[in-house]
């Protein structure tokens, strides 16, 4: 396609997991390091999540070009699976035939080869790749895996990497001892601007390149902001503006370019998301406000008034009590086309997507962050759902706090406090 026009040795910004393109940021290169000391250390368990994405399979590709030899890995991709299939796909990738025998007879192979492989010196690993979908009588059984030890030290270790979904599981009420033994957990966020300036010019070194030779200055940061910060977004973009620009003959990727690009794409810019004229909203009369703090997810709220305040204040609509909310700090609403965000001149300022705003309309999936707090946006229906609010309280006064169906309103609804050590 485009590789002999601009001289490059291979593709740059293909989807594939491939550990050669690795960019090392400082939180993928602590989670690199983390990762392999826990493997060394014998950890039972280590966890990474990160938003689909967001280069998880790539860095698990990486740890795994880099295990010793002495390592023996088996290493999981399929991941919906009760937990009899769980110990055959672990079998099968040790390279055993283990169908047709039943669950006892399985453990007993697998602790079998364990032990063997520690008389030989060796360590067991198992990797598993998109492990949200894991259920959690599977992640007890893993846990039970990780007890096949010796008075001095585990046999077996177990490394996870989802998207966020796999600490909400983790974080479960029936998971409390393998949440013991958890003593690392990673979270990868989106890329910043800089580090999306990095991404790219270390992918096209790689592959041969020189990015600011291939695409017109002050590209990188329309790329950043239309690619979320995303490398899979970010790949998606590149790769199609360098074929328009290769079809075109043109020797360099253009603003022009990159913008017929995005039209062909259908992707909006973060916070700046358009709608037709007339259209009454295609977010219907309700929207969702998903609240997570430090990666966690505390709870949920939606939008079912006209104008939403959302702050320290008590009063607000939506009652954040953390140090970095000011008592006023934003307003959500309903306008002609969808939802908009406007910042009430707050100390800490207003974030959609890593940019700092002062009023936006919203898109569905955007993110807004103040603090170590995220709300993620998503789009309603025309129908309040069922239940309107987790994980908040309602204030005392507020409707529905006396019985009342809680989708009934949903004004009043406080999350926090969140200590000061944030």
């Amino acid at each position: 396609m485009y590789l002999e026009h601009f001289s490059l040795e291979q593709k740059p910004f293909e989807q594939t997991p491939d550990s050669r393109f690795l960019y090392v940021s400082e939180q993928h290169g602590y989670a690199l390091a983390s990762i392999k000391f826990a493997i060394a250390n014998r950890d039972p368990f280590v966890i990474l999540t990160g938003e689909i994405g967001s280069g998880k399979t790539t860095l698990l590709n990486k740890v795994f070009s880099e295990l010793e030899e002495d390592v023996a890995v088996a290493r999981l991709t399929h991941t919906r699976l009760s937990d009899k299939e769980l110990l055959e796909m672990i079998l099968v990738e040790f390279g055993f035939s283990p169908f047709g025998k039943d669950k006892v007879e399985l453990l007993t192979l697998l602790r079998s080869f364990v032990e063997e492989q520690a008389a030989k010196g060796r360590q067991v690993v198992i990797l598993i790749d998109e492990a949200q979908n894991l259920s959690a009588d599977v992640l007890e059984e893993l846990r039970l895996l990780t007890c096949i030890e010796t008075e001095q030290e585990k046999l077996l270790n177990v490394v996870l990497l989802g998207q966020p979904e796999l600490s909400d599981l983790l974080d479960s009420p029936g998971l409390e001892q393998l949440r013991q033994r958890c003593r690392l957990r990673i979270h990868i966020d989106e890329l910043t601007e800089e580090e999306t300036a990095e991404y790219l010019r270390h992918r096209m070194a790689v592959a041969g390149g020189d990015f600011d030779t291939v695409f017109e200055p002050g590209i990188d940061s329309l790329i950043h902001e239309f690619g979320k910060g995303v490398p899979r977004l970010i790949n998606t973009l590149c790769d199609m503006a360098l074929t328009a620009a290769a079809v075109e003959g043109n020797s360099r990727v253009t603003l022009d370019a990159l913008d017929a690009v995005l039209k062909e794409l259908r992707w909006v810019e973060r916070g700046h998301g358009e709608e037709e004229p007339g259209d009454t909203g295609r977010f219907g009369v309700h929207a969702t406000l998903r609240l997570d703090h430090r990666g966690k997810r505390v709870g949920e709220h939606v939008l079912s008034e006209a104008q939403n305040l959302l702050g320290r204040d008590p009063d607000c609509h939506l009652h954040v009590d953390s140090k970095f909310f000011s008592r006023r700090h934003a307003i959500i609403s309903r306008e002609q086309g969808g939802w908009t965000i406007m910042d009430l001149n707050s100390t800490n300022g207003t974030k959609v997507n890593g940019r700092k705003i002062s009023k936006v309309m919203l898109s569905d999936g955007d993110v807004i962050v103040v603090g170590k707090h995220r709300l993620t946006f998503t789009a309603g229906s025309s129908e309040l759902h069922a239940v309107d609010w987790r994980g908040g309280q309602r204030s005392p006064d507020a409707p529905g706090s006396e019985g009342e169906d809680p989708a009934a309103e949903s004004s009043g609804i406080t999350f926090g406090p969140f200590g000061d050590r944030e």
